[in-house]
């Protein structure tokens, strides 16, 4: 909930409860059933679930934090849904939660596709992304797009800020 006055006493962040991780958690597992049906893959996935709660405590620490610093006394800002979902991606490359249960699955997805499965996940997420804002988009991620997104994700280190832009740069 959105205070009414933004103050450096009211900088303390509130752990969510235990239903908003839930929720975060479905929400989750939704993107990666939708990730899977998208993806040439053998195996079964696995996702380590006190990562994901970790996960989701980031992006809320993220969003408090926006929230504190980027708000006036007149207006209140809030992140947007692309941001959290950058930020999620970032998180998802940085901590691998998702995996197979068989570990020459996860040998062979990497041979394919040259990254993990979470950076994979990552790049689904950021394309979603961009494409639920701009559905003139979608046509823009041909295989190559997609392949070169794989490989930054597995490769190149990037910031939270860097992550965030790039999300921004794609869907304007």
């Amino acid at each position: 909930m959105l205070p009414k006055i933004i103050s450096e006493k009211d900088f303390i962040y509130n752990p969510l409860p235990d239903a908003d991780i839930y929720g975060f958690y479905q929400k989750f597992q939704e993107l990666l059933e939708d990730f899977s049906l998208t993806v040439k893959q053998t195996g079964q996935l696995e996702v380590n679930l006190p990562v994901i709660c970790r996960i989701c405590i980031r992006v809320d620490q993220r969003k408090d934090y926006y929230m504190y610093y980027h708000s006036t006394p007149q207006k209140i800002m809030k992140m947007s849904h692309e941001k959290e979902l950058a930020l999620l991606a970032y998180w998802v490359c940085k901590y691998k939660p998702v995996r197979f249960y068989d570990a020459k699955d996860d040998e062979h997805f990497f041979n394919n596709n040259g990254c993990m499965v979470s950076d994979a996940f990552a790049a689904y997420i950021i394309i979603s992304a961009v494409c639920a804002k701009k559905k003139k988009k979608a046509k823009y991620f041909q295989t190559s797009v997609v392949e070169d997104l794989y490989y930054d994700l597995a490769n190149r280190d990037f910031s939270k800020e860097a992550l965030i832009s790039k999300v921004n740069d794609l869907i304007n």
